[in-house]
Formats: structure tokens, sequence, C-alpha cells
């Protein structure tokens, strides 16, 4: 196991919940930028590599929902790890449109990083970040349609 990732599994054994989802997030950042560099040189397989990466945290993510304490946010959650899945899977068809995906994709992620940023910064699931999870999933229904 190379230096990085000793670092990273010592660190997820020391800190909050909260904390090891935002670095889940934070990895998923990472190969987001590292794929499509990867895609603008042509390294095909290599890029598939790093959108299946993101497909395995994503997953894992959405087993780890729990329904129980908050069904609405759970919900709201699963569809756009759902949608982000789907369209990751588009994109490892290489097509013309897999930049575009790609970039979407990313974005989705990283405006959930950041809202769950700002849960960590106040220390509790606001009203907020509902209401951003609500306008991604509207986005998401003007995309499908």
């Amino acid at each position: 196991m190379d230096e990085s990732k000793k670092y990273k599994l010592e660190k997820l054994k020391s800190c909050s919940d909260l904390e090891a989802l935002i670095m889940l997030y934070d990895e998923m950042v990472i190969c987001f930028e590292e794929a499509k560099e990867l895609f603008k040189l042509n390294k095909y397989e290599e890029f598939i590599e790093k959108i299946d990466w993101i497909k395995k945290i994503i997953e894992g993510l959405m087993r780890i929902l729990n329904f129980d304490i908050d069904a609405n946010l759970a919900g709201n959650l699963y569809r756009i790890y759902d949608y982000v899945l789907r369209r990751l899977t588009v994109a490892q068809a290489i097509i013309r449109q897999t930049p575009k995906i790609v970039d979407e994709c990313y974005k989705i992620i990283s405006d959930l990083r950041d809202g769950w940023v700002k849960v960590k910064e106040k220390g509790d699931i606001t009203e907020e970040f509902r209401e951003h999870l609500v306008t991604q999933e509207k986005n998401f229904l003007n995309i499908q349609i």
C-alpha cells in the first residue's frame, strides 16, 4: 500500500462520520479532476478506472443512507446518487458527450461536498442544505426530461 493510502486510512480512523463523508467527497473530486485530464490525453482505460472508483464510492454512499432518520433527505440523496451513477455509466462509453457528462457529474458532487462542508461548519443539517438538495433534484428533473 502506498503512503498516500496509508495516510488516508489513518486519518479515517480518527475522524467523525461527517469528516469521513467529506473525505469521500474530496476523493471523488480529485478523481473527477484526474479523469478529465486522462480523457483529454486519450488514456481511456485509466479514465474508466477513475470513473469506476467514483462509482464505487457513490454506491457505498447509497448503501449507508439512513431512511429511518430522515426519509426525505435520504431519498433526495439517493435520487441524486442514482442519477450521477447512470450518467457516469454513459460517460464510460467514451462518446462525444463524455467530457460534458463528466463536468456535469463533477459539479453535482462538488456542490454536494460544499453542502456537507457547510453542515460541518454549522454543526447540523440546516434548512439551507435541505433547500440546496431540493434545488439539485429539480435541476436533475429538468435535465432528464
